[in-house]
């Protein structure tokens, strides 16, 4: 399992990778420490719907007009594999194998 947390210390992401790619059930949360979005990858690719919640932590509805299909979550673009020996800095937080 791979974590990475906001300056907050709140989490920021949790999953893990194979090969260094993501795979399987990825949490995101938000600065606040609510869950923000959850769902899977597979080799590397998100895959299906994801399930989201505002900042509030109510749940989005996926069939409400204008849901979309589960995109790359932005708070973690920038990352594409964990860094070396788990450990580095990423978007202001830190990575580590938990």
């Amino acid at each position: 399992m791979w974590r990475r947390w906001h300056e907050t210390g709140a989490p920021l992401d949790d999953g893990e990778y194979q090969g260094g790619v993501r795979v399987g059930r990825w949490t995101l949360w938000h600065e606040n420490g609510r869950k923000a979005r959850e769902g899977e990858y597979r080799n590397g690719e998100v895959s299906g719907r994801w399930a989201e919640w505002n900042v509030r932590g109510e749940r989005c509805d996926p069939e409400a007009p204008g849901a979309r299909l589960a995109a790359e979550p932005t708070e973690a673009r920038a990352v594409a594999h964990p860094p070396p020996e788990g450990h580095g800095p990423l978007l202001g937080g830190l990575a580590r194998r938990t």
